[in-house]
């Protein structure tokens, strides 16, 4: 964020109502948003948590699931750092794929939305195969 700018803090920042909305003009068009996710993977695998799996995050906005609505009280949102354009890295799919493994061990079954809000299917299934041949 902005999008195709990586390696610095302004995920973190936005998420934590910090983000300084002169440092690039993005983020004037963002800044009325109140966003924040449990966990945010970046590009380079680090994975950092915000928000407790026993709370509420603000990661799904205004939503439904199956006729459920309101997915932000009963989902985990996970945040890989990237754009609609460039491919997620590996070590952000590794890093993924630890953090479910290691929330289906300890949560109830919030973990089963966690893919269906994050990703288009399409896309996720088409990198994860990516991985896969490597």
């Amino acid at each position: 964020m902005p999008p195709g700018i990586y390696n610095n803090n302004y995920i973190e920042d936005f998420f934590q109502n910090q983000l300084d909305i002169d440092a690039h003009p993005y983020f004037k068009e963002i800044k009325d948003l109140k966003v924040s996710a449990h966990f945010l993977i970046k590009r380079n695998g680090e994975l950092i948590q915000f928000v407790s799996c026993n709370d509420r995050a603000w990661h799904a906005g205004e939503s439904s699931y199956q006729g459920k609505e309101n997915c932000n009280d009963f989902s985990i949102g996970i945040e890989l750092e990237g754009d609609d354009e460039t491919p997620f890295e590996d070590d952000q799919y590794i890093k993924l794929i630890e953090l479910l493994g290691c929330l289906k061990k300890n949560t109830i079954s919030k973990i089963l939305l966690v893919i269906q809000i994050l990703l288009p299917a399409e896309k996720l299934t088409q990198d994860l195969c990516l991985i896969g041949k490597k």
